[in-house]
């Protein structure tokens, strides 16, 4: 997807200060440094050492089995991974993707039968290669750790979200996105029978030919839409409700097609979803609700719709601050401008930044809280979003 990034990201102000917990503990911690795991073994040695901060999730211990399947080419930094604690239970099966002709491989090593489409060329592969060895849940995400897509509340961080996300919800669910934003992708983006060219998402001219090279003998969608970006987490039997022939012949079809990876691996974005729905009743919108994602997915409750809504002005307004600080910098100062006073000016907005980021971290803490209590997360979810942790 083109970086379209969302004026709301805190990454502006908050990526350069925060890495793995971007809190600090409660309490002063012990030594050695709170970066390291090795007071993470278990999910209660974890919030012994650190207290609730950020990357301790409330929805541990689970008992399910799981894979990190992601894609690495030799430009990929994937050291992240380290930040994975045991108690997830999460093996890693990255996929060494070759750049070109000569690129030397470690031994042993996963990888794809050629660099292809992007991500969904190792999605597939290992879908083919796993297919009777799968995990209860499998997750699917890209090779870096801080994007533009991941979500806001988390500091754009993989690493982050993985370690609060709600396994028990994808478990329940079979398929769910780990965005929970929906621009862009949400609420209808995809329109299959569209022939023509669209900004943004030029793959939708291709779907009415290709879906029908995916899907022989079914009827073209007249929408798909499910948050962007390919990264998402799958059920043992969703994955199991397609044969293994069926990904081996989708992967020839991304293979053999004609089509620049760009628009190839977004046809594959948009329909992930729609693949691991039950096949006698294709699923072709998959779009919970922001707050829902967050409240019953990552445990963050700001109380009310309205109240989350606010949280993601006051983050608006912050980016835009950062953007016109930025601007004013680059631009140096004005002939004849008064230097204490473009200093004075400097320091204001610099302030307004601060303490936004306060309100913000706030904010955070307290919905973290309010989505540690069970029934919180029942009265401010639907009935059909709300899930009950008894894999515990």
């Amino acid at each position: 997807m083109p970086p379209r990034r969302r004026t709301l990201s805190l990454i502006l102000f908050l990526a350069a200060t925060f890495y793995l917990f971007y809190h600090l503990p409660a309490r002063p911690p012990p030594t050695p440094s709170p970066r390291t795991t090795v007071h993470e073994e278990t999910i209660d040695e974890a919030y012994k050492y650190f207290g609730f901060t950020r990357g301790i999730s409330i929805f541990q211990p689970d008992n399910y089995t799981k894979h990190l399947v992601l894609p690495c080419t030799p430009q990929d930094d994937i050291s992240w991974l380290s930040a994975l604690p045991p108690w997830l239970k999460l093996t890693p099966k990255v996929y060494h993707v070759p750049t070109t002709s000569s690129s030397t491989l470690p031994p042993g090593a996963l990888t794809v039968p050629k660099n292809k489409g992007n991500e969904a060329m190792t999605y597939l592969t290992y879908l083919i290669n796993h297919y009777d060895t799968l995990p209860d849940l499998v997750v699917f995400t890209h090779a870096s750790n801080i994007a533009w897509h991941n979500n806001d509340m988390h500091m754009l961080s993989t690493a982050l979200m993985l370690r609060e996300l709600n396994y028990h919800r994808a478990a329940r669910l079979g398929f769910m996105n780990l965005r929970c934003h929906w621009d862009p992708g949400c609420p209808s983006w995809i329109k299959p029978h569209n022939s023509r060219y669209t900004p943004d998402k030029g793959e939708e001219m291709y779907f009415h030919r290709e879906f029908r090279k995916l899907f022989p003998g079914v009827r073209l969608p007249e929408t798909l839409a499910s948050a962007c970006c390919a990264q998402f987490v799958v059920a043992r039997d969703r994955i199991r409700g397609n044969t293994r022939e069926e990904y081996v012949q989708w992967r020839e079809w991304l293979l053999h097609t004609d089509l620049v990876d760009r628009y190839s691996g977004r046809i594959m974005e948009y329909l992930w979803h729609y693949m691991f729905s039950d096949r006698d009743n294709r699923t072709t919108t998959v779009c919970p609700s922001e707050y829902a994602c967050y409240c019953d997915g990552y445990g963050m409750c700001f109380g009310s719709e309205e109240t989350y809504r606010k949280h993601l002005a006051t983050g608006k307004d912050a980016a835009d601050i950062e953007k016109q600080l930025k601007q004013y910098v680059e631009e140096g100062p004005k002939k004849g401008e008064n230097r204490e006073d473009r200093e004075d000016i400097l320091r204001q907005m610099r302030k307004r930044i601060e303490e936004a980021q306060q309100v913000l971290m706030k904010e955070i803490d307290i919905a973290r809280e309010r989505g540690r209590d069970a029934e919180v997360r029942r009265s401010e979810v639907s009935v059909d979003e709300f899930t009950e942790m008894k894999n515990k």
